[in-house]
């Protein structure tokens, strides 16, 4: 039998935040001047874009199958999909609450897309869109997490082909180590990655506002042009975003398999992005204050 994903609203969540960071990032292509620099902001468009439009398209074809022989998930055209022999699905757990600390790739109390934790804090796969729903399975392939919209009706199946439900050893996340799990390293990237796009933001609202003078002060009788502010401002900005990304990386190439994650290091690129925050905005407040 094939079910469909429980429906949300993760795909309206997901459309706006690709239109705000596009039309942060088309704004800066506007007003900068290096190629180097609108050349980086092609690509950091394209790449946004080309990931988000893969979690929309998956979203939208996303279904499960289960049958006599096997549990099957598929997506985005079969660029995602998952076969396992029922034989191997060791055993089920349902778990009707909000979700803790999954540590998804995209992920909030209410859903959980990519890879992170299961109810018991075992590394899985999850296809939750809907904490309401949220059914997962133990196979010998791995964990997995999934929200039919018809979960009763899965459940009863799987109960038909004698897979056993596991009951109790659920865990806490709410008690459990702060390096466990992705959820402080999510945060912290999530964290830094805002920080970053106010980084971006606070000249472009600057300049559109016609408050940037043509030089800038830089320190005691230092000046530089206004374009110079401007590129240097976004390269630094797209500098700590890659900075960022490449810490996430190191962070989950670290990661032990118990699902703990070396998540401190996220702490480095944050600190930078706010040292520079608050030199750019030491900068913006000595140009108000002498406009």
């Amino acid at each position: 039998m094939e079910y469909v994903p429980e429906k949300n609203n993760i795909r309206i969540f997901i459309t706006a935040g690709l239109m705000f960071i596009d039309l942060v990032v088309i704004a800066l292509f506007l007003i900068a001047h290096s190629v180097s620099i609108k050349g980086l902001l092609v690509f950091l468009f394209l790449l946004l874009n080309l990931y988000g439009g893969y979690f929309l398209i998956l979203l939208g074809s996303l279904k499960f199958h289960l049958s006599a022989e096997e549990f099957a998930i598929s997506g985005a055209f079969d660029m995602k999909r998952t076969r396992i022999p029922v034989s191997e699905i060791t055993c089920w757990s349902r778990r009707i609450t909000l979700l803790e600390n999954v540590g998804a790739s995209l992920h909030t109390a209410r859903f959980a897309l990519g890879k992170g934790l299961d109810s018991n804090g075992d590394s899985a796969d999850l296809f939750i869109t809907s904490s309401k729903k949220a059914i997962f399975l133990k196979t010998k392939r791995g964990n997995y997490g999934i929200s039919p919209e018809l979960a009763d009706e899965f459940i009863e199946q799987l109960k038909e082909l004698g897979i056993p439900q596991m009951f109790g050893n659920e865990r806490s996340y709410m008690k459990s180590d702060d390096n466990q799990g992705r959820s402080p390293l999510n945060q912290l990237m999530l964290y830094g990655i805002l920080l970053t796009v106010i980084l971006l933001l606070l000249p472009v609202l600057m300049y559109l506002m016609n408050l940037l003078p043509a030089w800038i002060p830089q320190g005691m009788n230092r000046y530089i042009t206004q374009n110079a502010y401007l590129e240097t401002v976004i390269t630094k900005g797209l500098l700590v975003l890659l900075l960022n990304l490449m810490s996430y990386g190191i962070v989950v190439l670290l990661s032990t398999s118990q699902g703990k994650f070396y998540y401190r290091i996220m702490y480095v690129p944050l600190a930078m992005v706010v040292t520079l925050l608050f030199l750019e905005i030491n900068t913006h407040l000595n140009i108000l204050l002498n406009f």
